[in-house]
């Protein structure tokens, strides 16, 4: 019975010992990697470090972009440094601190490897964002063109319709002028018989006056098939012109 309590108490306190271990190894790894992300006074920490290489990265592509196509700009370095002395006013920190701080991030690849892939992240998503802005910005304009050249369209089938209203009307008012007219011709002939029916007609005056007759029922026709054709003259040219001017705006 007593050798049975002393197994137990041994396989305790060998369990306990590796408790112990295992909280010791966890603390030393946990100091490690604070103490590999830590910084010694005077240095800027990784995100302010890399706020202010962002600034600077974006006031490099300012000079590149603009200020060497200005004329009244003489020296472009000079630029540039007053450009990141706004930048270091910006942050509230020193150009000595930035040198300082850019000095130790020499030294630490991880940290500055860290630093940069977390910009060129951010690089990035700034360009997909200005690309996507762009893009709607096109196609807004590309929505506006299309809906005024709707409204042209329209505008112009108004036009054509319009036109052949008035060109029905001119033909309506075309076949009256014609028809008074044989309607007048109709009447000239009746009062000539009714003036010649108090003598008897010669048989050569009647053939003549049959021929007349014929004939001004052939000019009648005739002259309704000349303005039959100069109406689909017209109609076809209308249509033309309003199936050939939309085509004409679009291109």
């Amino acid at each position: 019975m007593m050798h049975k309590k002393s197994h137990t108490l041994i396989r305790y306190n060998k369990q306990r010992s590796r408790n112990w271990l295992l909280a010791g190894v966890l603390a030393i790894l946990t100091l490690a990697c604070t103490s590999r992300k830590s910084v010694p006074s005077g240095v800027l920490d990784q995100e302010s470090m890399q706020q202010v290489l962002w600034d600077m990265m974006l006031a490099d592509r300012f000079s590149t972009s603009f200020l060497v196509r200005d004329t009244s700009v003489k020296d472009i370095r000079a630029a540039n440094f007053a450009l990141y002395e706004q930048i270091f006013e910006l942050h509230d920190i020193s150009r000595e601190e930035f040198i300082e701080s850019y000095k130790f991030y020499l030294t630490r690849p991880d940290l500055s490897r860290e630093m940069f892939d977390s910009m060129a992240v951010r690089g990035t998503r700034l360009k997909d964002t200005l690309y996507k802005r762009q893009q709607d910005s096109l196609n807004l304009e590309r929505m506006k063109t299309d809906s005024l050249a709707r409204k042209d369209s329209l505008h112009t089938g108004s036009d054509s319709l319009k036109r052949v209203d008035s060109l029905h009307k001119v033909d309506s008012l075309h076949k009256v002028d014609s028809l008074r007219k044989v309607d007048s011709l109709h009447r000239v002939d009746s009062l000539a018989r009714l003036r010649t029916g108090k003598t008897a007609l010669k048989p050569a005056e009647k053939a003549t006056a049959r021929r007349d007759s014929l004939d001004r029922v052939r000019a009648s026709r005739l002259l309704r098939k000349q303005e039959a054709a100069r109406r689909k003259a017209r109609r076809d040219s209308i249509r033309k012109a309003s199936s050939i001017q939309p085509t004409n705006k679009s291109l």
